[in-house]
């Protein structure tokens, strides 16, 4: 194996697990109907971020710094507006109660 194949490699296999490293809080949100705890600085702040990576994925012409972002920030925007609203959802119960 050359040594572009292993760095590609690597590049594919970091991608696959930043975007995979989302899943287990979007499915804890999701199961428990919970986010008390998620901080949402921290998402937003991934999110712009993300959104950076993705122009610069542009600017640069690669395809896998595009679509790790794009997909890790679609993640990243899943937490960030399921938590919303399941904060909404408890405040609106609360009222109610």
């Amino acid at each position: 194996m050359t040594n572009d194949v292993l760095v590609d490699g690597l590049g594919y296999i970091a991608g696959f697990l930043i975007i995979v490293g989302y899943i287990p809080q979007l499915m804890q949100i999701i199961r428990t109907r919970k986010a008390d705890d998620v901080s949402l600085h921290t998402y937003a702040l991934l999110i712009v971020s993300q959104i950076l990576w993705v122009v610069y994925g542009v600017l640069k012409n690669d395809a896998r710094i595009v679509l790790t972002n794009v997909l890790s920030g679609l993640f990243a925007m899943m937490v960030f507006c399921s938590t919303i609203w399941i904060r909404q959802n408890k405040m609106e119960q609360e009222i109610i109660e």
